[in-house]
């Protein structure tokens, strides 16, 4: 934020008590002083109230904690009824596509058996308690714990500091990793979760930052459609994530609309390899490229698909996210840091 900003002073001017006789300080710029802003070169501000003046200052400085309407939840690339959806990479590798958080904790439970675990969180719904419950599943520590702040909505205890936490379940096998997906999509209590887990080490994050959905908001009294924010959802640590979004630890970037595309891309008939490969396949640097080529260009090898049947399937968007997990899993499997 800019504290340099001229109109700063002028909303503080307006807002703050005089030092005596209980009224307020008379502003040192007012905007509707006809001599400073000429109705002819500022049209309609003699009409403006100061508490319209005031609002639309604080919108400016404040941009993401005063708000003209409540933020939505993004709706979802794909009408499923799913709560979750699962493919197995290979024997140590499971991709896990979170919906519906409430209806898919034991799955994720279950695939945690599994030594690496790709836990998309893109898209996701999920309320607070199903959250800590995740928290819960996914951290390595005694206790899993997230901070509320000023009046965001809960039903859960906390302690004198605004902390809640949990027991953590210990489900985490010895050695095994976690690589969480998420992005500008990922709105809520989860992004409050994921901070906290990517400053404990417990999980690999990837993916552009967050849409930052961690405020709760109040309609501001007599102004009509407007809303303040009054409470948070943070990490322990107290940082806010309402201007930045969670900032995952392997940052990615896309565009919302492409990613949002790559994710509705993933149906029962597209493999997953698909979304990192586009049409063409990836590059054939394998054995059976080295067959082919011995043998004078003759494609005598069954393990592959002849390039016209490849230029003739359908395209599908690469899916940048899922495929610099999967780029990431092959470099650490390449160095001995996670299991073959």
């Amino acid at each position: 934020m800019d504290f340099k900003s001229p109109i700063l002073p002028l909303i503080l001017s307006l807002l703050l008590p005089a030092a005596a006789g209980g009224g307020t300080v008379a502003p040192a710029v007012d905007p509707r002083d006809e001599a400073l802003f000429p109705e002819k070169f500022f049209p309609g501000v003699s009409d403006l109230s100061m508490d319209e003046i005031v609002v639309a200052g604080m919108k400016s400085l404040y941009p993401r904690r005063l708000l003209d309407a409540l933020p939505e939840s993004a709706a979802r690339p794909v009408d499923t009824d799913e709560t979750h959806v699962v493919r197995k990479l290979d024997e140590q590798t499971v991709y896990l596509r979170v919906l519906d958080l409430e209806g898919a904790l034991p799955a994720v439970r279950e695939q945690l058996r599994h030594p690496v675990l790709l836990l998309d969180l893109r898209f996701v719904r999920a309320g607070l308690e199903e959250t800590l419950s995740l928290g819960a599943l996914l951290t390595r520590q005694s206790r899993f714990a997230l901070r509320l702040s000023g009046n965001y909505p809960h039903s859960v205890d906390t302690d004198a500091e605004g902390r809640v936490s949990v027991s953590g379940e210990g489900a985490r096998a010895s050695g095994q990793t976690v690589f969480t997906l998420s992005s500008h999509a990922t709105k809520g209590p989860v992004e409050a979760m994921l901070a906290q887990l990517k400053e404990d080490g417990d999980v690999i994050s990837i993916g552009p930052a967050s849409a930052g959905h961690t405020a709760s908001y109040r309609e501001l009294e007599g102004v009509s459609q407007v809303w303040v924010m009054d409470g948070e959802i943070l990490p322990v640590s107290g940082e806010s994530l309402v201007d930045s979004g969670f900032r995952p630890r392997v940052s990615v970037t896309v565009s919302p609309e492409a990613d949002r595309r790559a994710y509705a891309a993933l149906t029962e008939d597209v493999p997953l390899e698909r979304l990192v490969e586009g049409r063409s396949g990836r590059p054939r640097f394998d054995e059976a490229r080295l067959v082919r080529e011995h043998n004078g260009g003759r494609n005598d090898s069954p393990d592959e698909e002849p390039e016209e049947e490849r230029a003739e399937r359908p395209a599908v968007p690469v899916d940048p996210v899922l495929q610099r997990a999967l780029n990431i899993i092959s470099a650490l499997r390449a160095l001995g840091k996670i299991s073959n």
